[in-house]
């Protein structure tokens, strides 16, 4: 029997693909053993151990960070509060990585540490 020793390291899938194997490397790894051999998992340091059969395999849809490029950015400014020399260094045009094009102003915000009133136009680089 091959015993895989899994971790329950993250939270979620997108944290998880950067340790994972492709397919691709799991058949190659499993290659050299013999068709009939057995497979389980040790979870937990060996206290429990786990199945795999086509029942539990399946695809599953797991949204990825895209770069996108936002230009034409406007901060939101506040007369009473901001000096406007702060918004001359504050950039037009940003790259920022997110999962979709909803969460483009708050990553800019994010970074810049300005809320951002408007965006021209947002591209998927």
């Amino acid at each position: 029997m091959i015993v895989f020793k899994t971790n329950r390291s993250y939270y979620s899938p997108q944290e998880a693909e950067e340790e994972t194997i492709t397919v691709g490397e799991l058949k190659e790894l499993l290659d050299h053993y013999d068709d009939d051999e057995k497979i389980a998992f040790n979870n937990d340091n060996g206290y429990t151990y786990g199945y795999i059969n086509a029942d539990v395999i399946e695809e599953e849809y797991v949204p990825h960070k895209k770069k996108y490029l936002a230009e034409g950015i406007e901060y939101d400014f506040d007369e009473d509060y901001d000096d406007p020399k702060d918004l001359e260094n504050l950039p037009k045009s940003m790259t920022v990585e997110c999962y979709d094009r909803d969460e483009v102003a708050d990553a800019i915000s994010d970074e810049t540490g300005w809320c951002v009133n408007s965006i021209e136009t947002i591209t998927v680089i």
